[in-house]
């Protein structure tokens, strides 16, 4: 009897059999695709978003079986996890992202960042060391989202800077916020 694992590659031994896949009902939070890989919003255990540009995040993938050629943002479908993700499965899985999660509490600047992030596409850590960081070269960009200049964010810009003075207590001068760059992946 073999023990089938999908996510690798096969021997000539392997066998028909059949598997068990976790599913978690989720909610979509951008128009997504079935198959294309997800990852959870900062601080939700039920909205997806895509996780194209940002695979460390990645969790699993969109119900690969769904008809038509994507999943409306809101709508509610099927994501599921990675093979060798969760641990204890018997048809109520569990996994370390959605079962005994350590408390974290966020303050609400560290919630808008996050979700700032989520919503233009930017490495969190990236975001933050440009932001706070000195030198003439400090950029983000923004994965897979159209953005050629700070003033394509809009209030979010000034937001930002409120923000991450919120979060690390330090005051950053025009000069400074000048020298950070905006930029996509185009």
């Amino acid at each position: 009897m073999s023990e089938a694992k999908l996510g690798q590659l096969i021997d000539e031994a392997a066998e028909r059999d059949a598997i068990h896949i976790a599913i978690v009902p989720l909610i979509a939070g951008d128009y997504l695709r079935p198959a294309e890989k997800i990852k959870l919003k900062y601080g939700s255990t039920e909205i997806a978003l895509s996780a194209e540009y940002d695979e460390k995040r990645a969790i699993g993938i969109v119900d690969p079986f769904l008809p038509g050629y994507e999943v409306e943002k809101g709508k509610r479908f099927y994501g599921c996890l990675f093979p060798g993700t969760v641990t204890g499965m018997r048809h109520h899985w569990q996994h370390p992202l959605f079962d005994n999660r350590p408390k974290v509490e966020l303050n609400e600047h560290e919630v808008w960042l996050k979700n700032f992030c989520d919503q233009w596409n930017f490495d969190y850590d990236q975001l933050i060391d440009a932001g706070v960081g000195t030198g003439e070269w400090r950029y983000v960009v923004a994965n897979g989202v159209d953005l050629h200049s700070r003033g394509e964010l809009g209030s979010d810009y000034e937001e930002f800077w409120t923000h991450l003075e919120g979060l690390t207590g330090k005051t950053f001068d025009n000069e400074h916020r000048e020298g950070m760059g905006w930029s996509c992946t185009c």
